[in-house]
């Protein structure tokens, strides 16, 4: 698994392995920023690999745009503010383990959600482990041992396959003994925490995966920002191709000084552009895959030919150690809300939009969240379940969303933060897919992660090999469904 660092909330007591003084001296936002959850299509910005396993659960798991499996659920919950539900009489210590997000940007938010979970929990001491190294197998490595952390961010790429491993306890008798309300949360950031009928993930973190876009290279282009054909219905794949040329420059000596979009390489990138070809990755229940039909070949063909038809996307060998958006020299690239708290250190002006639709489809968007986990064995529970209350819930999730952070939280309070903290100023972007219900999931499950892997290694034979995408869809499709058919561990 490629990347692993996260969202929201710092709250330690104790730290084991880093504190918050240690990140904020370890290095830039940016390069913490890598092993964040979102991979972006910059450089430096990995793609996350993760785990999955063929859910035998309801629509929850289907990459569809319906979040309706869930909102029945959460709307049956009594509507009592989860931050009164949570707190209770518990007290002992509780072993959280997480990911930092956003650098020596991230430290003084991290350090007020410690203070607001000590001055609300005074009775509860929290151990709180930031691991070095991949956040991942560190976490496997805890498991294995029998000693997991009582909570655990998981990134969700990896929850279901947490829960097959034992690493994660159902909390739906939680969430009905003490009323815990759903509704808080957006319907479609429950769906990947559930697993086989059973939930096992609190949602902490989720973003629309938006397009970002460098204002200052459209104004010198003479060019409208994306904003605004998107908002006529006029972002279409051939209009994206056509601004790109423009934005796309060369030197005297035909060298391209700066590029209008970079690919993310990864098997989650090219299904956001397959989704907007009106395609999908894989079937409903998760047994076939659809590499080899007309709208993922199209997309990924799309794809390979912005980089070698048209070259208005870099080559691997021509974004080698650069970050080119940081520096200026990318007019559009992948996005999601957590990568604002590294975005706002730019110098140059950004926003946000949607990426460009194919016509015939429509409005198209990729939604995707992490989660909070229990360990079964934990032998603290209801300090455990306290906490995964808090730090998902909409107090710590305002200061988050405050620092440029992703919520999957919906609360007034939380939603007024998240439209009014700029940049970028079109935060609305992220939240029009989920209200006006065209935001689609990943097929996320147990195998997950080694479908990213062999993925990733598929797509480099497209983009760096320049093989015949048919060819290697093909191929690609029958190895993931050799992955998909064996049973989840």
């Amino acid at each position: 698994m490629a990347n692993n660092s996260r969202q929201l909330g710092f709250s330690g007591r104790s730290l084991r392995r880093r504190s918050i003084l240690g990140w904020a001296l370890a290095g830039s936002a940016g390069a913490l920023l890598a092993a964040c959850s979102q991979p972006p299509s910059v450089p430096t910005q990995s793609a996350a690999s993760a785990p999955v396993t063929r859910p035998t659960a309801a629509p929850a798991i289907l990459p569809t745009a319906g979040p309706t499996s869930v909102s029945t659920q959460a709307a049956a919950s009594p509507a009592v503010p989860a931050a009164t539900a949570a707190k209770s009489a518990a007290t002992g210590t509780v072993d959280f383990t997480h990911w930092l997000i956003g650098g020596s940007q991230g430290v003084p938010t991290a350090k007020q959600i410690d203070d607001l979970w000590a001055k609300q929990f005074p009775s509860i001491t929290l151990k709180d482990e930031i691991p070095n190294g991949d956040y991942w197998t560190a976490v496997l490595t805890r498991l294995a041992g029998g000693d997991a952390p009582d909570v655990m961010a998981i990134d969700n790429y990896n929850i279901t396959a947490l829960a097959v491993k034992g690493g994660a306890m159902p909390l739906d008798d939680l969430i009905k003994s003490t009323n815990y309300d759903l509704s808080i949360f957006y319907p479609i950031s429950l769906i990947e925490g559930v697993y086989q009928g059973k939930r096992y993930g609190l949602p902490y973190i989720g973003s629309t995966r938006v397009l970002g876009y460098n204002i200052d290279l459209f104004t010198a282009a003479g060019l409208d920002t994306p904003d605004k054909p998107w908002d006529q219905g006029k972002w279409t794949w051939d209009s994206f191709l056509e601004v790109s040329q423009k934005l796309t420059k060369k030197d005297s000596n035909g060298r391209v000084t700066q590029f209008a979009f970079q690919i993310n390489q990864t098997l989650w990138g090219i299904t956001r552009w397959i989704y907007a070809n009106g395609g999908t990755l894989l079937n409903e229940d998760l047994t076939k895959c659809n590499l080899d039909q007309p709208p993922a070949i199209q997309a990924v063909q799309f794809l390979q030919d912005l980089m070698y038809k048209y070259h208005v996307v870099p080559t691997a060998e021509e974004s080698k150690g650069v970050n080119l958006q940081q520096i200026g020299r990318l007019a559009m690239w992948g996005d999601w809300r957590g990568n604002v708290i590294f975005e706002r250190t730019f110098k140059f002006k950004w926003d946000i939009t949607l990426p460009p639709i194919v016509p015939s489809v429509g409005k198209s968007a990729l939604y995707k969240g992490n989660s909070m986990a229990i360990y079964p064995k934990t032998k603290n529970l209801d300090a455990a379940w306290q906490f995964a209350q808090f730090i998902c819930g909409p107090e710590a999730s305002k200061l988050y969303t405050n620092l440029g952070g992703a919520t999957p939280v919906q609360t007034p309070e939380v939603k007024d933060v998240f439209l009014t903290s700029s940049p970028p100023k079109n935060n609305h972007y992220y939240l029009d897919p989920l209200s006006e219900n065209y935001a689609k999931l990943l097929p996320l499950n147990p195998h997950w992660p080694e479908m990213e892997t062999k993925g990733e290694s598929a797509l480099q034979e497209i983009f760096v090999e320049k093989k015949d995408v048919k060819t290697v869809l093909s191929q690609l499709k029958s190895g993931l469904e050799q992955i998909l058919a064996q049973p989840a561990h």
